[in-house]
């Protein structure tokens, strides 16, 4: 009873609606969700694997970086509360669901998570990343409880080369494998056989964090795999006076899942601005950045989703951003973030997207918490 009654807070508390696209994975790291998911023109470091792989050109030495994030959201929060009051009656579904509070009856309350492991050596880069938006939901029906759970989790081990070419030209491209687990949203009866796998997921008698983990991500027992392998390419060019533009294609081509997947077409420009130091306090620098970006997924979208733009404000000691304030656009969407640190970094994140299919499309924010070590020799 114990043991149940924690598995069914801990799934309250850890719900996520999914918005799943017929495309490849959009993992590009904190930087660059920070500034509305822009930097086609500005990015450098082995993520610009994900976005803009010229952006390897000109790397110098070797080092590697390591970056590790959870996310709330207000609904997330409130199913938390709920669970906290109402616990007492956790015994099983039928007295959990008779004291659902009606605001939360059948609603999907996000949770996300991401880490990645990066190094390159000069300009030569490699990257694992994995992004993982889970969902549970509890709804009442007519005579007998229902449950809902979704999963889409992306791995992607990417390689890439990076090349300086005359007159500030860089090229770069690099290669990927992506695996997917997925499972859409949907809610689940008694006579489903997804609805004992997760019911048996929540009891399970474990209170280690491995069996936590478990159950947030129960969905994984019934999810679809799928595999592909794909190409990301790009060009930039830095310009006088500060300003540089730049272009890639993404997934192009993907194999993926038995298919093709939908390339990504990038077009952005950037203005950079380095500050001369504050008297007294000459050790650091400072340096704004602004991009602006057109990202086509080159399907039919509103106009107002494929602009991105985004900025940051970096004070800088010893090539080491030691405070970072960046803002951005995202689909009309804002994106807000803050990192300080020096190779050792905390930082946070607020963004907001719209999910789920038409006509139930959805806003979601998360506040999103995380670290990140950066080592370059």
């Amino acid at each position: 009873m114990k043991k149940f009654r924690q598995a069914a807070v801990l799934t309250a508390t850890s719900l996520l609606g999914l918005g799943i696209a017929a495309q490849g994975p959009q993992y590009r790291g904190s930087n660059t969700d920070a500034m509305g998911r822009s930097g086609t023109a500005s990015i450098t470091g082995p993520s610009a694997m994900y976005l803009n792989p010229a952006g390897l050109a000109g790397l110098q030495g070797y080092g590697g970086e390591f970056e590790l994030e959870t996310s709330v959201n207000g609904t997330l929060l409130d199913y938390a509360k709920w669970a906290a009051d109402n616990s007492q009656y956790f015994s099983h579904f039928d007295s959990l669901l008779a004291h659902m509070d009606t605001s939360l009856e059948n609603v999907w309350a996000p949770y996300h998570e991401a880490y990645m492991i990066q190094g390159h050596y000069k300009d030569l880069a490699f990257s694992l990343s994995r992004s993982t938006r889970t969902a549970t939901t509890l709804a009442k029906s007519v005579l007998t409880p229902a449950v809902g759970a979704a999963i889409l989790s992306d791995l992607q081990l990417v390689a890439g080369r990076g090349f300086a070419l005359p007159d500030d030209w860089n090229v770069g491209f690099s290669v990927k494998y992506l695996y997917r687990q997925r499972a859409d949203e949907k809610l689940y009866g008694p006579n489903d056989d997804e609805y004992y796998a997760i019911k048996g997921c929540l009891e399970g008698s474990s209170s280690s964090l491995t069996d936590k983990y478990d159950k947030i991500t129960c969905a994984s027992r019934f999810a679809d795999a799928q595999y592909g392998f794909g190409l990301n390419m790009g060009v930039s060019r830095q310009l006088p006076y500060g300003f540089a533009i730049g272009a890639s294609l993404l997934d192009l081509p993907t194999f993926f899942n038995g298919g093709f997947i939908y390339p990504q077409a990038n077009v952005g420009g950037a203005y950079a601005l380095n500050i001369d130091p504050i008297p007294g306090i000459e050790a650091v620098r400072y340096k704004l950045l602004m991009n602006l970006d057109w990202q086509s997924p080159l399907t039919d979208e509103d106009w107002f989703r494929q602009w991105k733009t985004g900025g940051s404000f970096s004070g800088i000691v010893k090539g080491h951003d030691v405070a970072v304030l960046s803002f951005g656009l995202n689909e009309g969407y804002p994106t807000i973030g803050g990192r300080v640190g020096y190779i050792l970094y905390a930082y946070y994140l607020y963004t907001s997207q719209e999910t789920g299919y038409y006509p139930g499309q959805r806003g979601e924010s998360f506040h999103r918490f995380g670290t990140y070590l950066s080592l370059n020799l």
